[in-house]
């Protein structure tokens, strides 16, 4: 079965995908990498869902180059 490429097509209107990389159950962690413990706690996974939830409301910038990017972030400290 041949693998399928990656899309090459550029959609500025496009969203990025949301995956939930969490389990229904946080209580799951036990059975995770101990060194990964941080991930799983209910503090982590809630910050997740925050950051999950601006993304698909369109809460985030993209940028063409790294100096726009720091820029921005200078910005930010003048504010």
């Amino acid at each position: 079965m041949a693998t399928p490429k990656p899309s090459t097509r550029k959609d500025s209107n496009r969203k990025p995908s949301v995956r939930s990389r969490r389990p229904s159950d946080v209580n799951e962690a036990e059975e995770r990498d101990p060194s990964q413990a941080w991930y799983w706690t209910k503090e982590w996974q809630e910050a997740e869902r925050k950051a999950d939830e601006d993304l698909e409301a369109g809460r985030y910038k993209t940028f063409a180059t790294m100096e726009e990017f720091l820029a921005d972030l200078d910005d930010d400290d003048d504010e």
